[in-house]
């Protein structure tokens, strides 16, 4: 099969990014460092130079970092997409511009796409994005893609990218479907009318900008440091050591995952 004019989709979400092929009408989703989806945090791993010298560190890797150096973490950059630059280190001394860490966590899904095609690059990248955002955080995503290689990536809304992947088959052209998005950060609504060749806006969409996983995730962490003795408890809140940070960071981890195991056993 010929892999001319194939296309990558990246979802790029709060807090996993997951990305498919289309070849010829067939999709395939794409295997990142061996799974279905990524961590989108990042980890600024410190050289042993001066202040400021370091990499930055991707995906599951960045996950792994969390609990040693917490401080080098940004567990969201998709909430960051409005800012100019991300601090990271120990004091804050590490300067990275979003798009740039945006655009390396791009490029990281490209490079794994490509790879599984062959090593030729796709014709046309197209990303998806909450319907809410406006300009201002749709140009970052564009120069994000620029910084991974993309001048001009297609922007996809993700409730019509949900609905066409949900309903194109189900609806006739007028009718309408809603959509219900509640993600790692933010929680999306919209209703969307069906037209000829794929799905518009019937009206302004909702949800809420600053709700989703991760703060359910906080809420769990709430609940397991309030059973802590008290003293315990307000040394995670208000560490003043490096041994209090990376214990108040990995009870926030292991809240994560016993949301996630609660999603398949009743108790954990």
């Amino acid at each position: 099969m010929s892999v001319a004019g194939w296309v990558l989709a990246v979802d790029f979400g709060t807090t996993s990014t997951a990305a498919a092929i289309r070849v010829n009408g067939a999709v395939q989703r794409v295997t990142i460092d061996g799974a279905l989806s990524m961590p989108s945090m990042v980890f600024w791993r410190e050289g042993t130079g001066p202040p400021g010298t370091g990499r930055l560190v991707l995906g599951q890797d960045a996950d792994e970092g969390l609990g040693l150096a917490p401080w080098c973490v940004e567990r969201t950059p998709k909430r960051r997409i409005g800012d100019e630059l991300i601090l990271l280190g120990e004091r804050g001394q590490v300067e990275l511009r979003v798009t740039d860490v945006v655009g390396q966590i791009l490029a990281k899904v490209i490079s794994e796409a490509v790879l599984a095609r062959g090593g030729q690059r796709p014709a046309e990248l197209r990303l998806t994005h909450p319907a809410r955002w406006g300009e201002h955080r749709l140009q970052k995503l564009r120069e994000a893609a620029a910084i991974a290689g993309f001048e001009s990536p297609v922007l996809i809304s993700e409730p019509v990218a949900a609905a066409t992947h949900f309903a194109s088959e189900r609806l006739s052209t007028g009718q309408h479907v809603a959509v219900y998005d509640l993600g790692g950060g933010t929680f999306d609504t919209a209703v969307l009318q069906r037209t000829e060749s794929s799905f518009a806006l019937a009206g302004p969409p909702g949800g809420l900008e600053q709700l989703g996983g991760e703060d359910f995730d906080y809420r769990l962490y709430q609940h397991l440091g309030g059973e802590l003795p008290p003293d315990q408890w307000q040394a995670l809140q208000a560490p003043t050591e490096r041994v209090w940070t990376q214990a108040n960071r990995e009870l926030l981890r292991n809240a994560r995952r016993t949301k996630e195991a609660l999603s398949r056993n009743p108790d954990y």
